[in-house]
This record gives structure tokens, C-alpha cells and sequence, in this order.
């Protein structure tokens, strides 16, 4: 009986992963649709992937608070009106300002172009790149991370734990499929606010009962007007848009 019950209780929560999994693609999606139109804007593609992870996120005051022994219980939104929609988006993006535990909910990274091959005028009709390379640089290539509580009791824990493996190849490996960040941010990435969530970070959480599972989708469409600001540096996904 433990043991079915356990098994009961993995598809759940791996079938509210795939879900979540599902959920960001479209997210993904969403965003860039917003930030092609919108000059490139990371807040404005940031809210448009809010509004489709809406019905996943959950509530900043949980039902109880979580120990070492006993995890958290928090409730998600419920969108089931317009009204009721309008309420949880309005909390999420202006109340709490997309944050939990002071780290983004969801988040959006661009991957490219990036300074060095972003396009000089992407509004100007005469330029038609004439190779693969220069047209790709006319495209916003973005990474959506939601960072997903995992909400299942045991079977998050034994899912999380097993994901976070041991030192080692095996580790690198697991966190490679799992799109875990295995270092710490970069410079760059460590003077914004409310920034990415690295390992270690999510493992004092787990720590604490608070289990947390980062699911990252990509997606990439054609830039319709110029960046609002300069794109950044470097490529800062965790996995890299472009094949070496």
C-alpha cells in the first residue's frame, strides 16, 4: 500500500510538471509575440507570460509555513471568471511584482541578438539580409523560466531530491535535463534585482520544505521595431539559443 500510494502520488506531480512544461511553451510564446512588438521590452514580455502562467502560480501567504519536516502549503489562484482573473493578475504583477521569496516567479531572459549582432535599424524595409546568420540577428530569441512549487507531499521531495542527485557527472547531468543553474549568476545578472534563482538557492529551500523546480521554454520571432534598449552583452540563457 506505501508503495502505491507513493506511485500515486509521482504521476500526480510529474503530470503537474508536464503541465507546467506545456504551460511555459505557450508562455514563451506569448512573451515574444509582446516583446516583437514591443521594442524588446523584458517587463512588458514578463507580464504577458504572467498572464498565461496565471492559473499555476501560487498565493504569497501560504496556509501554513514550511520546516525541515513539513513543507509550506500554499493554494493557487483561482481564475475561474474574468473578474476573478483580473483580481489574481492585478496581485501578481502589481502587488507582489512578480516576485515569491523575493526571486521572479516567472521570468524572462533574452538569448538574441545579442549588442554585437543585433541588426542596426530592424524598421528599415531595405535591409534584406543575404545570408542565414544576418537573418537570424533579425530575430528576439527569449528563454521563460517559471520557478514551480512543487506541490505533491513525499512525492515532491523524493522528485526534487533525485533531481539534485550527487556530486559528480551524474549531478551535472541531472541538473542538465532539469535546466537547473548549477553555478552562481552572472555579474551582470547579480546587479539586477529580484534575479535568478541558482542552485544553491533552491536547495535551502528544499531544506526548509520548500520545494521548487525551475521550467524553461524558448521561443523566437522577428523583431517588428527597433529595441527600446540596447540589447544585452552576452547570451545569458541557461541553455544557449544558438548550436556550437
Amino acid at each position: 500500500m506505501p508503495l502505491f500510494v507513493f506511485t500515486l502520488l509521482g504521476m500526480v506531480q510529474l503530470g503537474l510538471l508536464h503541465q507546467s512544461r506545456l504551460i511555459t511553451k505557450y508562455a514563451a510564446y506569448k512573451a515574444v509575440r509582446a516583446g516583437s512588438i514591443n521594442r524588446g521590452e523584458v517587463k512588458v514580455m514578463e507580464n504577458a507570460a504572467v498572464a498565461v502562467m496565471l492559473p499555476l502560480l501560487a498565493k504569497s501567504a501560504p496556509r501554513w509555513s514550511g520546516s525541515g519536516r513539513h513543507q509550506p502549503q500554499y493554494m493557487v489562484y483561482n481564475v475561474g471568471s474574468a473578474s476573478k482573473y483580473s483580481q489574481a493578475y492585478s496581485d501578481v504583477v502589481q502587488s507582489r511584482g512578480n516576485t515569491a521569496h523575493g526571486k521572479k516567479m516567472v521570468e524572462v531572459t533574452i538569448c538574441a541578438p545579442t549588442k554585437q549582432a543585433s541588426m542596426k535599424d530592424f524598421d528599415d524595409p531595405s535591409i534584406n539580409p543575404d545570408d542565414w546568420e544576418k537573418f537570424e540577428a533579425t530575430k528576439l530569441a527569449i528563454q521563460v523560466t517559471t520557478y514551480m512549487p512543487l506541490y505533491i507531499p513525499f512525492a515532491n521531495a523524493f522528485i526534487w531530491w533525485a533531481a539534485r542527485g550527487e556530486e559528480g557527472p551524474a549531478r551535472a547531468l541531472a541538473m542538465k535535463n532539469l535546466r537547473m543553474k548549477t553555478k552562481e549568476a552572472s555579474a551582470e545578472a547579480r546587479k539586477a534585482p529580484n534575479g535568478s534563482w541558482t542552485l544553491q538557492e533552491l536547495q535551502g529551500e528544499a531544506e526548509n520544505g520548500n520545494y521548487i523546480m525551475p521550467v524553461r521554454a524558448s521561443y523566437a520571432m522577428r523583431m517588428h521595431s527597433n529595441f527600446k534598449t540596447k540589447p544585452p552583452s552576452t547570451n545569458e540563457c541557461h541553455i544557449p539559443w544558438k548550436k556550437k
